[in-house]
């Protein structure tokens, strides 16, 4: 019994022929080789990996599926271990096996001893797939990679794109080179063919008109998954070789009596992520569309519906994922598109209309210290500054609060509108909190306000590498009200920090704050005004979707004192070019920066990193000038020492990684290389060439990269041949789509599932005069008829105070 051989042929009698047979039979086969057969082994687990994913593409139950997905693990590069390895991993799968077969021999048992009925519990549209019948811990997790959590979440999880397989052909019919749905049944299996280490699987079939075959690589189980004489619906590119035609590696379904999801119809192809099948999700998301119907609630009213002639909702997520045609498949995305921008939009105009009635501080100027602020100022300010200026200080006097959003061209002084409007506060003897998201970007902000502030006014920072000591007496100026100016990171939030007069919050990069850290920093103070700003201009449609319930300003001039910069975009073949070019440069006098991707080099990735990037330029390419360089791993204190220096002169070329994309403000900088710019999007692109445009002198910008797809060579184009941020960011908006464009995918505006304000600008419109005239009717929404839309206000209402504060 110590024998392992003896053990297994103990413990595995010779059952039916089955999956699981034909498991044991190979590490039988195994054991007798002793594990010393290199190729024994390669060909061992080449077998066993296609028979266990064989077996758990019929396996339902989560435990099972864990067993098998621990047997796949532990067989992947097999051959490749030493022989005690070998024999320690076939212990592992033969204590798996019997395992399983004795949870299988329970669960038959069980079955045969109960007769009636088992009644599953009520599914409703929030239960976790975790928890759902075919989804065991591996399945789970991958589902959780692509943020599918819920049945809710997979029910809206829309397909990428279709493929069109409705017409099913005859044999005769077919056209060699073009992928084709075919019909017919399995005649025989041929022998399988051993051909340079393939294994060749090889099926006869027929239908009333001719023969194919069909022919799969390293896949023995197929034979098992397609019984002779049964009939199947094969998908893929006909062939021919020689007189005969041939599907190589198809898509095949049997045909029964359930419903087909493969062929014959228009099928969904889903974004995956490693661990998941289109198959599996195709039929997992057709099952609990079903198991759901009657769960999914329609919003919409129905006069709405009949007016806008809108399909029901749960016949739009059907027609969405399993449309009949094309013409359907549109129809549903017109209605989902449609709810979402009615949600959002009736969420922003009620929100909007509730602050009309809310009460704030009203900040009259007094002169004292903002007309000074604005005389002295060592510049000459743009008609667009003192336009938003003058909006904000109209904003700032009225009874209710404040929630502007300022908005506008990279280098248009965005900072110095925003201390007017500080300057109105603390004349007010108010307190003023500034958060901006990184510590770097904070402190920068600190160093040039402080710059621009009258001595007369208290101004602190503070973020989370201020030392204990320090931060303890900030605290204690703030509560005692001796500090009308903090400015800081998300460490404004923290419950010891505490505002006895806040009336204004100015949040700078807003959608880089989590939405809870947005809530947190208004709370600090009752009802004070908030001004937003974003150094990303907003594209008009993108505004009008998401921020109106803000009023909006936008700073499109540049300062007089700005030269020219000119934008280059290069191959890798000119990089030598591009740096001996930088050289010449920073010998006549200015600064340059070369901004990479990453920090350290990956495998995963071929891109330039800055600490690689650093050593061979100076080493090599630029050993003669003086280099440092920056990223976000580094301590705080440290980079603003770097940047100081960088700002006196004392550095020539700064490598970093997109740390200094807003905020840094050196004015001899006039030279930029961006190294694998593909990397970054297109707005990204242009606030980082927005660095060396800070003076007067003319400045160049190098992007050095050799894209491969269509996206990162449509954002080279589109940076390369303008300067104007806005027109940027509608082209960004159409590239990247609303849910990426300022990471709003991961910033509270996750219900812009399907819709995009650039393609749906005409639903939009109709959305917005549908809750206008709603609002308009019955503003509290009491009538009968907005019974439901009432309900979903009341439940969504808390996401878009997090999403939009």
């Amino acid at each position: 019994m110590q024998d392992l051989e003896q053990l297994v042929f103990f413990l595995y009698p010779v059952p039916e022929h089955n999956t699981i047979q034909e498991i044991k039979k190979l590490i039988a086969e195994e054991i007798k080789s002793s594990y010393l057969n290199k190729l024994s082994s390669g060909k061992f687990s080449d077998q066993i990996f296609n028979l266990l994913y064989f077996l758990r593409e019929r396996v339902n139950d989560p435990d099972t599926l864990e067993r098998i997905d621990f047997m796949v693990r532990v067989t992947r590069g097999y051959s490749d271990k030493t022989p005690p390895l070998r024999k320690k991993i076939v212990k592992d799968l033969i204590v798996q096996i019997k395992n399983y077969e004795v949870e299988k021999q329970k669960t038959t048992n069980t079955t045969k001893k109960e007769k009636t009925i088992t009644i599953e519990p009520a599914i409703t549209l929030k239960d976790p797939l975790s928890n759902i019948k075919g989804v065991g811990p591996y399945k789970a997790k991958a589902l959780s990679r692509i943020n599918l959590y819920s049945i809710e979440d997979l029910l809206y999880f829309f397909p990428r794109y279709y493929i069109d397989r409705t017409h099913i052909k005859e044999v005769r019919t077919l056209e060699v080179g073009k992928d084709q749905t075919v019909s017919a049944v399995l005649i025989n299996w041929e022998r399988n063919i051993e051909k340079r280490g393939l294994n060749i699987i090889k099926g006869l079939f027929k239908d009333g008109s001719g023969y194919i075959y069909g022919v799969w690589f390293n896949q023995p189980y197929i034979k098992k998954s397609i019984p002779v004489n049964s009939t199947v619906l094969l998908s893929g590119k006909v062939e021919r070789f020689g007189s005969q035609l041939q599907i190589t590696s198809p898509e095949w379904e049997l045909m029964g009596e359930e419903e087909p999801l493969e062929h014959g119809r228009i099928v969904p192809v889903y974004g995956l992520t490693s661990g998941l099948s289109q198959r599996f999700l195709r039929n997992l998301t057709h099952k609990y569309l079903s198991l759901t119907e009657k769960k999914i609630e329609d919003y919409l009213p129905d006069n709405q519906k009949e007016r806008l002639q809108l399909i029901n909702l749960s016949q739009a997520l059907k027609d969405m994922h399993f449309p009949v045609n094309l013409v359907d498949q549109k129809q549903a995305r017109f209605r989902l598109a449609f709810e979402e921008l009615f949600r959002l939009q009736l969420k922003i105009m009620f929100r909007k209309e509730e602050i009309k009635t809310s009460s704030a501080l009203p900040l009259n100027t007094t002169g004292l210290l903002f007309r000074p602020f604005l005389n002295n100022l060592p510049f000459t300010l743009t008609i667009d500054q003192l336009k938003c200026i003058e909006d904000i200080k109209i904003d700032l006097a009225k009874p209710v609060p404040m929630n502007r959003l300022l908005h506008g061209e990279v280098g248009s002084g965005k900072t110095v509108v925003a201390l007017a409007a500080t300057m109105i506060a603390i004349e007010n003897c108010v307190q003023v909190a500034f958060m901006a998201p990184t510590e770097v970007l904070a402190l920068q902000h600190y160093e040039v306000i402080r710059e621009l502030l009258p001595e007369s006014i208290s101004c602190s920072l503070l973020i989370g590498s201020t030392p204990a000591k320090e931060r303890r007496i900030i605290l204690e100026n703030l509560l005692s009200g001796s500090i009308s100016l903090l400015i800081g990171t998300h460490a404004l939030i923290q419950e010891d920090v505490e505002f006895p007069k806040l009336g204004l919050v100015i949040i700078d990069e807003q959608h880089r704050f989590g939405v809870t850290q947005r809530w947190k920093i208004k709370t600090k103070g009752e009802n004070p005004h908030l001004l937003i700003i974003s150094a990303t201009p907003i594209p008009r449609t993108l505004a009008l979707t998401l921020y109106g319930d803000l009023e909006i300003s936008s700073l499109k001039s540049l300062p007089l004192d700005r030269g020219k910069i000119i934008t280059i975009w290069v191959g890798t073949e000119s990089r030598n070019k591009v740096y001996g070019f930088l050289r010449e440069q920073v010998k006549r006098g200015r600064q340059a920066f070369v901004v990479c991707p990453t920090i350290e080099d990956s495998p995963q990735m071929e891109v330039k990193a800055v600490t690689s990037l650093f050593e061979n330029l100076k080493e090599g390419t630029l050993s003669d000038l003086r280099l440092t360089m920056i990223h976000g791993r580094m301590p705080t204190r440290q980079v603003g020492k770097i940047m100081e220096d960088f700002k006196k002169g004392d550095i020539d070329v700064l490598v970093s990684t997109s740390i200094i994309e807003v905020g840094v403000d050196v004015k001899n900088a006039t030279f930029l290389v961006v190294e694998d710019a593909q990397r970054f999007g297109l707005s990204q692109l242009h606030q980082l060439r927005g660095r060396v445009r800070r003076s007067i002198n003319d400045a160049y910008c190098f992007l050095i990269s050799d894209p491969s797809s269509e996206d990162a060579i449509k954002r080279l184009k589109v940076i390369s041949s303008t300067l104007d941020g806005f027109l940027i960011a509608e082209e960004d908006l159409k590239i990247r789509g609303s849910g990426e464009f300022l990471g709003l995918k991961q910033h509270g505006i996750s219900e812009l599932k399907i819709a995009n304000p650039i393609q749906d600008l005409h639903i939009l419109e109709i959305a917005k005069k549908e809750v206008t005239d709603i609002l308009k009717k019955d503003p509290n929404l009491v009538y009968e008829e907005n019974r439901i839309l009432k309900k979903l206000l009341l439940e969504d209402m808390e996401k878009i105070d997090l999403a939009r504060i």
